[in-house]
């Protein structure tokens, strides 16, 4: 779906003027400049970053990707323009990207992704990014509009998001290359900048460290919003990994559990 970046900036400076906090659920609280709502609050109601939302709003940035036009902010397919209808489509839960750092099937890194998603609360909707093995070698060069598809879709998909939760092996003291090409492709965007993003470390104890402070170091490149709170170890036992990559054990569910509630609890 193709739609103007400036037909759709306007469109949703109307709406978010129209939309009181009320019909969201939003008090209004005594210091509020404005009778609709700021723009953070829009970008939280619909799963993304306030910048990203704040971009769109100023037709600027790239073109919005079809997760985004598909969210609530948009108001693309809504039939009329009525406050009621906007806030019922603001109403979507925050989304979480998940991204595992590793290639092989069946990987610890993607157990402890699918019960991250298996254990998150109705009111949050997660993820699974699968398109890594498709990402073409970092060539900067090649980081210019158009995108190579799946470097379009990757940011699209990480511009959608309100938060990133990521969970990666390591290899040879950092992390993995194939891992470390999709972090350079997001050097070049601005759909991480000021983003949540938090690791879950699922080596034994005492390792994965130098993958950790790699991750660490390239996040700070690309203006990522470490969240530190939900950076955690998580070893995972795989006899408490099902048949369906999802883990068993109720302490490390339980864990993952609160590493979603800290990344999306607002500091």
């Amino acid at each position: 779906m193709t739609i103007d970046r400036r037909e759709l900036a306007g469109f949703l400076r109307r709406s978010r003027d129209r939309v009181r906090p009320s019909d969201v659920g939003l008090a209004a609280g005594p210091r509020r400049r404005t009778a609709g709502l700021r723009r953070e609050e829009v970008a939280q109601l619909a799963g993304m970053s306030a910048d990203y939302y704040m971009r769109m709003e100023q037709a600027r940035g790239p073109h919005p990707s079809p997760q985004i036009l598909a969210s609530p902010s948009s108001g693309s397919s809504a039939p009329d323009d009525s406050p009621r209808k906007q806030a019922d489509l603001m109403s979507t839960p925050p989304l979480i990207l998940l991204l595992s750092g590793s290639l092989r099937t069946g990987s610890s890194n993607e157990s402890v992704l699918r019960t991250a998603r298996a254990v998150a609360p109705a009111q949050v909707r997660t993820e699974l990014y699968e398109g890594l093995a498709a990402l073409p070698h970092f060539n900067p060069d090649d980081d210019t509009e158009p995108l190579p598809a799946p470097v379009a879709e990757l940011r699209a998909a990480i511009g959608a998001a309100a938060a990133v939760l990521i969970c990666t092996p390591e290899y040879a003291g950092t992390l993995p290359g194939s891992f470390k090409n999709l972090l350079d492709w997001t050097v070049g965007g601005t759909e991480i900048c000021d983003k949540p993003v938090a690791w879950v470390n699922a080596a034994a104890a005492g390792r994965g460290l130098g993958a950790e402070a790699t991750l660490r170091t390239v996040l700070g490149y690309t203006g990522a919003d470490i969240v530190e709170p939900a950076c955690v170890s998580i070893p995972v036992d795989r006899g408490t990994v099902g048949p369906d990559g999802v883990i068993t054990d109720e302490g490390v569910r339980e864990r993952l559990g609160t590493v979603l509630a800290r990344l999306l609890t607002p500091r």
